[in-house]
């Protein structure tokens, strides 16, 4: 897939910058959090850094301009509505705390006079509670607009990216055992369906064909087992999962990815000023149906279960941040609320089309 007439249109007035993340400069590092400054070297307990700054260069080298109008679609206020909006609301509150006693004094205790200047006052505040209101729907529609065009952009850029990846098809490497075909039937999803969205996960990623990748079914719920190297499909499993579950066998086979997620969550956390002691997932997400022996670190990240924590190389961090590419909706939440992530999640792709072992 080409970028198209759409991507180079959304792109066209902005010109390429030089890619750059800091705690302190820039839209896009004030939305969820924030774990440093990203750096070419790494040092004790940062190695995230680093494959922050490889993400932002790779991001770049796939589509020049891409953060610039990403950040201005999704992260930059309309100075001219923002300060329409600021100006009534500080107009209103002058109101009340010039004339508060006025407005609020029953008319059969004021005098004529008084009585007209209520009025008109009154009349004046309405006129600022509609003008609010319509700056608020015109702020609405642009916002609306900018997602559309962000949505836009997201799609030219998993086309680009898909296209700069590996062109080898990757389907037959898929096994699915009986369990698995039995539950993939029984829940209306074609077997060419899962092997499709695995074969895009490694075009998209660039990754080297597989030996093999195994599918079971043992539980409801989706998980990969490194000790018998498959993944059980759980029930009704999607594309999004499906590119969530193959994903987590990449942090056992590339450890350099592992120790920069973990670095990132814990980094993340700390500087959020939360506890280094991990909670229960279900008081972090009271919504989620989780174990007590599941825990998670705390931070203001796109999803509670980003900061899952394991035992071993495992962690949440890259699975959470590749399922977003299953479409340019999900990208667009991905960088909409955490773009720090996903630019983590460019540096772990850098660093897998720069390897060849799998």
């Amino acid at each position: 897939m080409e970028m198209g007439e759409v991507g180079a249109g959304l792109l066209a007035s902005s010109a390429p910058v030089t890619a750059s993340y800091s705690s302190n400069e820039g839209a896009s590092n004030n939305t969820v959090g924030w774990s440093g400054q990203a750096t070419p070297d790494a040092y004790l307990h940062k190695a995230h850094l680093p494959q922050i700054h490889k993400g932002l260069q790779f991001t770049e080298q796939v589509m020049p301009g891409f953060q610039a109008k990403m950040d201005q679609l999704l992260h930059t206020p309309d100075p001219s509505l923002q300060g329409r909006l600021d100006a009534i609301v500080s107009e209103q509150n002058g109101l009340l705390s010039s004339k508060g006693r006025l407005l609020a004094t029953p008319d059969n205790r004021l005098s004529p006079g008084e009585i007209k200047q209520k009025s008109e006052l009154m009349a004046r505040v309405d006129k600022l509670a509609a003008a609010y209101v319509a700056a608020e729907k015109e702020l609405a529609a642009k916002t609306a607009a900018n997602q559309k065009q962000a949505e836009q952009l997201a799609n030219a850029f998993l086309g680009k990216l898909r296209k700069d990846g590996r062109s080898e098809d990757v389907r037959d490497r898929v096994k699915l055992d009986s369990a698995a075909a039995a539950q993939l039937k029984k829940d209306g999803i074609a077997e060419d369906s899962l092997r499709n969205w695995v074969n895009e996960f490694h075009h998209q990623t660039g990754l080297p064909a597989p030996r093999q990748l195994k599918f079971t079914f043992t539980d409801d719920r989706p998980c990969y087992t490194r000790g018998n190297d498959s993944v059980n499909i759980g029930a009704k499993i999607g594309k999004r999962l499906t590119l969530h579950e193959v994903a987590h066998r990449v942090e056992y086979e590339f450890p350099e990815i592992s120790v920069a997620n973990k670095n990132w969550v814990q980094a993340r956390s700390r500087n959020a000023g939360c506890s280094d002691e991990p909670a229960k997932l279900k008081d972090l997400a009271p919504k989620g149906k989780y174990a007590d022996t599941e825990i998670a670190l705390e931070d203001h990240f796109v999803d509670p279960y980003v900061g899952k924590v394991y035992p071993d190389l495992a962690t949440e961090v890259l699975s959470m941040g590749l399922e977003r590419f299953s479409s340019s909706q999900e990208l667009v939440k991905l960088y909409s609320g955490d773009p720090e992530h996903f630019f983590l999640t460019m540096g772990a792709l850098d660093t897998m089309r720069s390897k060849s072992k799998w």
